[in-house]
């Protein structure tokens, strides 16, 4: 009488290759999982908010000596972000606006990654089903 190891062995051929199924689709959800939009434009937007104002109150606390314009690289933001000044009251408006682009760009990299991976396996399904 031959013993045999595992339960695979011991499951009938049927069985055994639902067994199989049921772990590669286990697999492939978690390889293939949804981003949740929300929240990855919350912790891109708190990433933002948090590294746009530490760059700015890093440069005021270091200071500069006199007649320097403090942060010039930095505070060529003003440009673009009207009201953002290498200052206190600055940083924090700096820290709406990197929250609010951050969030932006959260939300986009989520939609574009669940995109990217809708297609790929509607792609793999589509080629499977021809395959068959």
């Amino acid at each position: 009488m031959h013993i045999q190891d595992g339960l695979s062995g011991a499951l009938p051929p049927s069985n055994r290759r639902r067994r199989q199924s049921d772990a590669e689709r286990a697999i492939l959800i978690k390889a293939f999982a949804r981003l949740d939009g929300a929240a990855l434009a919350a912790a891109f937007a708190a990433a933002g908010a948090v590294g746009f104002f530490l760059a700015t109150a890093i440069l005021l606390i270091k200071g500069t000596p006199p007649g320097v314009p403090i942060g010039p690289n930095l505070a060529a933001f003003s440009t673009f972000l009207p009201g953002y000044g290498v200052t206190w009251p600055g940083a924090a408006v700096g820290a709406v606006y990197a929250a609010l682009v951050g969030g932006v760009v959260g939300w986009l990299a989520a939609a574009l990654w669940n995109a990217a991976h809708f297609i790929f396996i509607g792609v793999a399904v589509i080629r499977a089903n021809w395959l068959d």
